[in-house]
Order: C-alpha cells, then structure tokens, then sequence
C-alpha cells in the first residue's frame, strides 16, 4: 500500500493518530470492562435475572440520555467534555476494582457502578463524536470516520477477547 491510500494516510495527521489510538484503547478496555461486570454479576448471583439487570444498567441509559449528551456536546467545549466524561469513567473504574479487591462487592453495588457508567457512556461517545472533525482536514474526514468506527467496532471483538485470555490466564476461570 502506498501514502496514496487514504486509510495510511489519515495516520499522517498527528491529531488523529494521537485521538484515535487513545479511543482505541478507550473501547477496547471498556469492552473487557462489560464483559468483566457481567462475570461479576453471575458470580455474585448465579441469576441470568440478575445479569440482565446489570447489562441494562451498563446500556440502558444509552436509550434515555444519548439525545441530552448530543445536545450538551453541541454546546460545551468536546474536549473539556471529554476530559470530565473519561475522568469520572476512571473513577467509576477505580471504585469498582476498590470494591472488588477489599471483598466489599455485593450485586447491589455492581448494579450502581454500571448504572453510573451507563449514565456517562452517551456523553463520552457524544462528545467523541464532536472531536473527530477536529483531527483532520475537511478532505480526510470521511476516511477518518470510518477508520475510528471500524475501530470501535473492532473493540466490541478484541475487548471480550482479551478480556477472557486474561481471565484464562489468571486462572479466574470457574
């Protein structure tokens, strides 16, 4: 492939490379994290009930806010809502390992982390979707759109993946 291809091209701009690399990982490590919570809650229940009350508190709000989060994008800076929408996911991140590691987590505590993250996931992607533009001229912008969604498309693939080759090699396998 030569710099004339578009999808080798679009690397080439500094902001995309950096934007997009970062939001791969972003999706992919969310994706383990799904994949991580549900484990979770079937270990805490053994209830597909109480699996699919955690997965709808994870996607569920994806339904309510995501027309909010596209508005509040319009209107707030991208990248200021995207260091606060990434900030509180951390902490969201954080809280759940902290939950895990001192034996504190019970269903009722995973189903509130995933509701907060599902509150937080229509801002960060609305606010994605502000930053994108920003990373490449005008020309390039059709290219980058479908590089960074083939990425999170791939992420929905990868995540699980490793998420369950680290589980099997941890030993965390029932």
């Amino acid at each position: 492939m030569s710099a004339r291809n578009p999808v080798l091209r679009i690397w080439r701009h500094r902001n995309f490379a950096l934007y997009e690399s970062g939001m791969s990982i972003y999706s992919v490590t969310s994706w383990m994290q799904r994949v991580g919570v549900g484990w979770l809650a079937w270990e805490l229940e053994h209830s597909a009930f109480w699996l699919g009350v955690v997965a709808a508190a994870d996607l569920g709000p994806m339904i309510v806010l995501a027309p909010f989060a596209g508005a509040v994008a319009d209107r707030v800076d991208g990248w200021q809502l995207t260091r606060v929408s990434q900030f509180l996911l951390m902490l969201q991140a954080v809280a759940l390992a902290a939950l895990v590691f001192t034996g504190a987590l019970g269903i009722y505590s995973l189903l509130a982390v995933s509701l907060y993250s599902g509150a937080l996931y229509p801002f960060s992607g609305a606010a994605r979707q502000t930053l994108l533009p920003r990373t490449v001229p005008r020309a390039e912008f059709s290219t980058a759109i479908a590089l960074d969604s083939a990425t999170s498309q791939a992420a929905r693939f990868v995540g699980p993946a490793l998420d369950e080759r680290i589980s099997a090699t941890c030993g965390l396998q029932s």
